[in-house]
């Protein structure tokens, strides 16, 4: 194991039964340093609008996440589309958000904010991808 693994203190690991799978998943990216890069993406104007940031933002700190700032901007995205800047984990966080959000759309018959999540989450997957080390 290389030396620059840091140690998993004993309270995060007891935390991480309260958490769920993609929490889990960004303290583990955290850990492993993965991109410090931040991601950046378009997504459609219309998820962009039932995103809830500071709750994303609450639940990054909860899951102990460093750097949980994450920003919505409209300039250079084009009119449609709102340019999205975040860190992996934070990525992580928002494609489980707009996940909910599609399947809340589904169940209320709103299929043009669950083609608008679907392309959100898209776009996120694809910058995950950008970033993600080649072997």
């Amino acid at each position: 194991m290389s030396t620059s693994r840091r140690h998993i203190p004993p309270a995060r690991v007891v935390k991480v039964g309260r958490l769920l799978w993609s929490s889990v998943l960004c303290v583990l990216l955290e850990l492993e340093g993965m991109a410090p890069d931040p991601l950046q993406f378009k997504i459609p104007k219309r998820a962009a609008n039932v995103v809830d940031f500071l709750a994303l933002r609450r639940r990054a700190r909860e899951a102990g996440l460093r750097g949980d700032s994450i920003e919505a901007n409209e300039r250079h995205a084009g009119p449609a589309n709102v340019r999205i800047t975040c860190r992996p984990p934070m990525g992580l966080l928002l494609i489980e958000h707009l996940q909910r959000i599609a399947a809340l759309a589904e169940q209320k018959h709103d299929f043009d904010l669950l083609i608008a999540a679907a392309g959100a989450i898209k776009g996120a997957f694809d910058a995950l991808d950008r970033v993600r080390p080649k072997d």
